[in-house]
């Protein structure tokens, strides 16, 4: 099915959509499929969505793709999935110049990814691209990601190239399981961002539980940024948490060069 691309401006006025069923073949899926517009002030509750899908798509709740301004929505609702090669609460990817400001997630997430593709599955979006901004969005729903593949990639926030991600939290557990066996899986998972090559991350906080689990050498676990590219220049700054987990996996000397100071912790909460 073609994709439409949508140029204006929607506003929900503050109203929810109540048992929204995303069914159809677009290559992007959501309330929008491909929005280059604007959306703000609408939210998602009611019944569980199920996005079990034959062949790997994008999908958001809000929108499959952003390329425009997605702003002041939240989504409510559950979400399963299978088959989903970027998978968020509010969007499936976001693209150059698209941003996400002031939304939130608190609907749990249950994703089995597809075995061509390791996927990413992510509170807030599942993908952001070069030079998009995410801010004031928290995601509080639990994430649980079981996976054959070995490269896939969990997120509180986002999974992201070079982008920003401004004054976010997420206190919701997440889980990546490895089923595949690979001694040479490489997993990410994370609080904030699941992996990137040159992220911003500024006032942002996990409080939420990252876990890891199957036999994976490459581990790239943390609580804030979970994995990095060897050529990375990631920036992780004013960040805390409250697990045992690194504040980030790893940031090169490179990265080190053309960042700012790392912080191992700014503030220490008492585990809840």
């Amino acid at each position: 099915m073609q994709n439409i691309h949508f140029y204006g401006t929607f506003d929900g006025e503050g109203h929810t959509i109540s048992n929204l069923t995303i069914d159809n073949n677009s290559e992007y899926q959501g309330l929008f499929g491909y929005s280059k517009g604007t959306i703000k002030n609408i939210g998602v509750d009611g019944n569980e969505i199920n996005l079990n899908k034959e062949t790997g798509v994008t999908a958001g709740v809000i929108a499959g793709c952003n390329e425009g301004v997605i702003e002041s929505c939240y989504n409510k609702a559950n979400i399963t999935s299978k088959n989903v090669d970027n998978l968020g609460g509010i969007a499936g990817i976001i693209k150059e110049g698209g941003k996400i400001s002031k939304c939130y997630n608190t609907g749990k997430i249950i994703g089995s990814a597809r075995t061509q593709e390791g996927g990413n599955t992510c509170g807030i979006c599942g993908m952001s691209f070069d030079g998009t901004i995410i801010e004031s969005c928290y995601n509080s729903g639990n994430i649980t990601v079981t996976t054959n593949f070995f490269n896939c990639r969990v997120g509180g926030i986002t999974m992201s190239e070079k982008m920003k991600i401004y004054s976010c939290y997420n206190s919701g557990d997440l889980k990546l399981t490895d089923t595949s066996g690979q001694n040479l899986s490489c997993q990410a998972i994370a609080g904030i961002c699941a992996q990137s090559d040159a992220v911003e991350i500024s006032n942002c906080y996990n409080i939420g539980k990252v876990e890891l689990i199957g036999s994976t050498n490459y581990r790239r676990d943390a609580s804030i940024l979970g994995g990095t590219y060897y050529s990375c220049s990631a920036v992780v700054k004013n960040c805390y948490m409250c697990d045992n987990l690194n504040l980030t996996y790893r940031i090169n000397d490179e990265g080190r060069r053309h960042s700012e100071k790392i912080y191992k912790m700014l503030l220490l909460l008492k585990k809840i």
